[in-house]
């Protein structure tokens, strides 16, 4: 296996950083025992690599960090992500990418997701959720390769920019975007869990926001979930607040993610008990 990937379950998630905030969680979970879909995570800096030779130096994303805001209008950005995206990947990205989906496929995965991995995110202080690109149902290398640009490019937002740009400039400049490919579930329900309440800061209190479908709409913030508080130490549902789950995201037999609409029975009524 290349150097450039590894095993979800290999990476010590003291020594992940260079994997960004997903893939260290999501080793933490697989070396403690939590069922973790099979995954592998790509370094970060094989992205650089890949922004070195698809950009111009001028158009670096850590140089862009230091424009006059009045340089970065959303023309230029939408230019520098079309000439990402158009950018070959390196050999040795592409060599490293094809033996993780191989060893998947090998596992009986059918179809993987390619999620984002920043180093500056899922951290203590803030998370940066939803600022970075996930593809769902990707099958073939090609796709893999064209999934994987489009999560690198999804740093030349403006977004993801702002975001940067509110941490130290050094620690910004030296962010980074891993990729995880991981065997996709066709899950049922989906959603979020957070282990400390976001809005209270109460340690004792969890929350999940959940839907029908995959998770990606949740995520997006394109429905308006059921939202769940747990009490840490007992289990016990403090509350539960229903959304209107309008849409779902269903993963077809032919592995396409597809969006559909929920019945009005479904849409107002509670996932859980």
């Amino acid at each position: 296996m290349s150097a450039l990937v590894r095993r979800i379950e290999s990476i010590v998630p003291r020594k992940a950083d260079a994997f960004g905030g997903k893939a260290k969680n999501l080793a933490a979970l697989a070396r403690a025992g939590f069922p973790v879909p099979a995954a592998y995570a790509l370094e970060a800096r094989a992205a650089a690599d890949f922004f070195a030779g698809a950009l111009a130096e001028t158009d670096q994303p850590g140089t862009l960090l230091t424009a006059p805001q009045r340089a970065l209008t959303d023309g230029r950005l939408e230019d520098l992500r079309g000439q990402a995206l158009a950018a070959p990947l390196p050999d040795a990205t592409k060599a490293a990418l094809r033996e993780a989906l191989s060893a998947l496929r090998a596992e009986g995965a059918v179809a993987v997701a390619v999620r984002s991995s920043s180093t500056r995110e899922d951290q203590e202080a803030s998370s940066a959720a939803g600022l970075h690109e996930t593809v769902l149902g990707v099958r073939t290398e090609e796709e893999l390769f064209a999934a994987v640009r489009a999560c690198w490019s999804s740093v030349l937002t403006r977004s993801a920019i702002s975001y940067l740009r509110t941490l130290p400039l050094d620690e910004a400049r030296e962010a980074g975007i891993g990729i995880v490919v991981q065997a996709m579930v066709p899950a049922e329900v989906a959603g979020a869990l957070f282990t400390v309440n976001p809005l209270s800061g109460d340690p004792g209190e969890m929350v999940i926001n959940a839907s029908y479908g995959l998770g990606n709409l949740v995520m997006d913030g394109r429905v308006s979930p059921d939202t769940y508080r747990v009490d840490k130490a007992t289990g016990w549902v403090r509350d539960r607040v229903v959304g209107e789950k309008a849409l779902a995201s269903r993963w077809l037999p032919d592995g396409v993610a597809e969006e559909m609409p929920l019945t009005s029975e479904k849409v107002n009524t509670r996932i859980c008990a």
